[in-house]
């Protein structure tokens, strides 16, 4: 599964073809709702638990560890199974 966790308007500006938009900028400000309607709405309701996931971000760092942190304390998915793309968008 691959998430684009940037949001939706640089996604839209340029992305790697594959990732689907997951905008978690609300979930970085506190609206973690916000953040895990987007990951479901990312991955169409899909069952994660056998998924190998990576995420994408600005720079490796800040996004991706918001996402990790929803996709493991609010959708129960197993940290061995997500990966981030090292550097970013920036290293892309």
């Amino acid at each position: 599964v691959l998430l684009d966790l940037r949001k939706a308007e640089d996604y839209e500006a340029d992305h790697v073809d594959g990732f689907v938009s997951a905008d978690v900028d609300a979930a970085k400000n506190g609206d973690i709702e916000n953040g895990v309607e987007q990951l479901k709405k990312a991955t169409e309701g899909e069952d994660l638990e056998n998924k190998k996931i990576l995420l994408m971000c600005y720079s490796g760092a800040g996004y991706a560890q918001v996402g990790t942190d929803l996709l493991i304390n609010e959708m129960g998915v197993n940290p061995e199974n997500i990966y981030t793309v090292e550097g970013g968008m920036k290293a892309w």
